[in-house]
């Protein structure tokens, strides 16, 4: 099959254990505030793969998976192309490669989660209201997401980008750790607007009205999901 991909960044260490080779994948369909990505969100006809070529350039890099490393699939949301990940994965897995696929479960794909090694579930907000304010699209679908990784078992950390004002009080930080509570890792990541240049050269404007946490939020907000 054919994906459509964005960019590939060789030798990541922030999407998944160890060092990996991450495919950001093309087309969203929430629409985040705060979207660090907001080239990718758009369906796009360009820059093609097939699933064989993406297994070629994750085999270049086995020698710097060791033995935690191997490959992300993000976005975008890489669930838009569930089709494509049903493809290429066993592919992967075939050759010892392992799978990490980075989602927001905005797109509801049990066959997909079934078969990645691990998924990096990010949860924008614990709040229905809050949720859809923010991303666009109503927290069903990641609910559902959510509840299929911990009824069956599955390997997931969950990730939360904290914006100062938006999902910044405790109560959203003690129902995120009651919702995931199966998770292996909760990391929260402070919100930042180092993606501004993305929005001028696309001619968009970016949301000047939120607000990075100060170190002193993020400190309080991990020492209560501790």
């Amino acid at each position: 099959m054919t994906g459509y991909i964005n960019t590939i960044e060789t030798l990541g260490g922030l999407d998944g254990p160890g060092i990996r080779t991450v495919f950001f994948l093309q087309g969203c369909p929430a629409r985040c505030l705060y979207c660090h990505n907001p080239e990718m969100l758009e369906p796009c006809s360009q820059n093609q793969y097939t699933s064989q070529q993406v297994v070629d350039i994750a085999k270049r890099h086995i020698p710097y998976y060791g033995k935690f490393g191997g490959v992300t699939f993000g976005g975008g949301e890489p669930l838009v192309q569930s089709e494509f990940l049903l493809d290429v994965i066993p592919l992967l897995k075939k050759n010892g490669i392992d799978v990490v696929v980075d989602t927001s479960g905005i797109i509801y794909s049990p066959e997909v989660l079934k078969i990645a090694d691990l998924i990096i579930l990010d949860i924008k907000h614990t709040d229905r209201v809050g949720f859809e304010e923010l991303v666009g699209v109503p927290i069903d679908n990641t609910l559902r997401t959510l509840e299929f990784l911990n009824d069956n078992n599955l390997p997931f950390w969950v990730r939360q980008v904290i914006i100062d004002g938006i999902n910044s009080d405790e109560d959203n930080i003690i129902k995120l750790k009651r919702l995931a509570h199966k998770a292996q890792k909760i990391e929260l990541l402070p919100y930042h607007s180092m993606a501004r240049h993305k929005y001028e050269k696309l001619g968009k404007p970016y949301p000047n009205n939120l607000k990075e946490p100060s170190r002193e939020l993020m400190d309080k907000l991990i020492a209560t999901l501790k």
